[in-house]
């Protein structure tokens, strides 16, 4: 199967310098980052597993990093601590996302998403929605919380939120209508995971109408992020997290659902080729022991424009136990070459707008 490799990694096994960083005012400072990283550190980190996962926090050695999410310098204010809360469900803020066109439509139908932020914790999750309805609302909050009760939620004064938390009978404050400014927390973690989705989509190679699946696995990836020993997935949960990580839509060899149209052959090999595209969760977030991913077989003669509408990418996605390991050497995008060259050649943008 033609492919892709991570550009940053096949650079640093052929032992040639890695990407130059295209100049950008997010990261282009001093030799050390605000975490206080070095070059070397952030050309390995780069090419890390950890940071596949993810693409969070950005960096300048990443190429997919540097394409997706360059933007203006940011007018910095001085900010004061928050003061939270350490338990999850003591204050919970959520904010909506819209597709607005139906260009944007998921593969499922989905055309909004409902961001949830625990701020205890700090973990955040990506709910999408085929419409922005009080009971869509309603399931995303109850997935979120498992059986935890919630103290307090913060919202902007969206109906179909207030709706649902009446129902669910939580306390519930609400931002100063016409001020964006007021709902700051629940809004910001709404661009990271905008932007962490759109990064994951653009490394792998996979069409916009996969954002449904990047983004649960992004929110899934800072989850189990360790940081100084600990991560968000371990504050709720009380245990860690004790399963692989496998960066999204990258290649794994699994075992076929029992229901697959494909089953194996008596003499054939039971495991085949797939796109990895998340994990199962119980209600609460954590790992029910499965993985969801499409036969790689299934992809084949999609067209990979990133704009491709949803209806010409509808695919069978099996959950599935059986998947073996991945190692960082065996990340493999295999869908990536594809997409580049049906998003970064006059051919591939041709054939898109169905030019002869």
């Amino acid at each position: 199967v033609q492919g892709y490799q991570n550009p940053c990694m096949v650079a640093r096994y052929a032992a040639v310098p890695g990407p130059e960083a295209t100049p950008d005012p997010e990261t282009e400072v001093e030799p050390f980052d605000d975490r206080g990283l070095c070059e070397k550190d952030l050309r390995e980190e780069a090419v890390s597993i950890e940071h596949l996962m993810t693409h969070y926090p950005k960096n300048r050695y990443c190429e997919a990093c540097q394409r997706s999410r360059i933007r203006r310098r940011a007018n910095r204010k001085n900010s004061t601590p928050r003061e939270v809360a350490p338990d999850f469900g003591a204050c919970v803020t959520m904010d909506h996302v819209y597709a607005h066109t139906k260009e944007m439509e998921g593969i499922e139908g989905s055309l909004d998403m409902l961001v949830i932020y625990d701020v205890g914790t700090e973990k955040v999750d990506a709910y999408p929605a085929k419409s922005k309805s009080s009971d869509c609302s309603y399931a995303a909050i109850q997935d979120f919380r498992g059986t935890t009760y919630l103290d307090v939620v913060y919202s902007d004064n969206s109906k179909e939120i207030k709706s649902a938390v009446k129902e669910l009978g939580f306390p519930h404050r609400t931002s100063v209508p016409g001020v964006p400014q007021t709902n700051t927390l629940a809004e910001g973690r709404v661009n990271i995971v905008c932007n962490g989705t759109k990064t994951a989509l653009e490394t792998v190679g996979l069409p916009c109408a996969f954002w449904l699946y990047a983004a649960r696995q992004f929110c899934f990836g800072l989850a189990i992020r360790d940081i100084g020993g600990t991560n968000s997935y371990f504050r709720q949960q009380g245990v860690h997290f004790g399963g692989q990580s496998i960066p999204f839509g990258c290649r794994v060899f699994f075992k076929p659902s029992p229901i697959s149209k494909h089953q194996t052959g008596k003499f054939e090999s039971n495991c085949v080729p797939g796109i990895m595209l998340g994990y199962v969760l119980d209600p609460g977030g954590k790992w029910s022991g499965e993985f969801l991913v499409v036969e790689l077989a299934a992809m084949a003669g999609k067209l990979l424009h990133r704009n491709t509408p949803a209806g010409q990418l509808r695919v069978h996605v099996q959950r599935v136990r059986e998947l073996l390991p991945v190692k960082t050497a065996d990340v493999f995008y295999p869908l990536r070459e594809t997409y580049m060259r049906a998003n970064y050649t006059l051919e591939g943008i041709e054939a898109h707008k169905g030019i002869e």
